[in-house]
């Protein structure tokens, strides 16, 4: 019988449910690709946040808020990034910096008829500035409207769309925009919940699409990173 091929270092720098930084990063840059998902399962997606370690029966009722205003289920709900492993994800000289009150509680959701609605969304922006059913005002949150009319189709691609790169004119957009808006405010009239800068949410088509995607960015994030 053949063994699985396990790499005993790398797993002993992973036995903590918030890994430090240095071995978080030793033990992605020692797996082979095909073997990141593992990490990508375990300490980005699945299990308490470090966030709401203290306070994990309130993550699930976020979960569960979210998943409430957007019709989907609970599971299909998570958090990522500092907010998850208690310490940034962003390349350096960002990388490590610990989660506090100016991180965001960056949430993420596995949905095909969101993502397909989102994508309706995008469709009928782009319909409505070429026939003028929507016009410039330049106003300040249109600044970079050129810059998402080029950067949504490529992430579409990719499998995933960040709703906030669509303006709230259109429906999936708009319930997201007010859910995430309600979430914060009622976080922050909840006792001993994390404190957070910004609240925000990427969409992505199936979970094979965000992890090809996160181990993409983790793998960009840890290149730079001397462990």
């Amino acid at each position: 019988m053949k063994p699985f091929s396990f790499n005993a270092e790398a797993n002993a720098k992973l036995v903590e449910r918030y890994p430090q930084a240095n071995g978080f990063a030793y033990s992605f840059k020692a797996l082979p690709k095909d073997g990141r998902d593992a990490i990508v399962r375990s300490f980005i997606t699945e299990g308490i946040p470090y966030a709401f370690q203290q306070t994990p029966l309130l993550y699930e009722m976020a979960r569960d808020f979210v998943a409430g205003q957007l019709g989907i289920e609970a599971r299909q709900v998570t958090m990522i990034g500092s907010a998850r492993i208690g310490y940034s994800l962003a390349p350096p000289p960002s990388y490590g910096l610990p989660f506090g009150a100016e991180s965001d509680l960056d949430f993420t959701v596995f949905s095909k008829t969101l993502f397909d609605g989102l994508v309706s969304d995008f469709s009928y922006w782009e319909r409505d500035l070429a026939t003028g059913q929507m016009k410039r005002t330049g106003a300040s949150r249109e600044r970079f409207w050129d810059e998402n009319l080029q950067l949504v189709p490529q992430n579409i691609k990719r499998g995933f769309i960040d709703p906030y790169k669509i303006p709230n004119n259109y429906d999936g957009a708009r319930n997201i925009s007010q859910t995430l808006w309600t979430l914060q405010e009622k976080l922050k009239a909840t006792e001993g919940a994390p404190k957070a800068r910004h609240v925000s949410m990427r969409v992505y088509e199936n979970w094979r699409a965000y992890a090809r995607q996160q181990s993409l960015n983790l793998g960009h994030c840890l290149r730079n990173v001397k462990v």
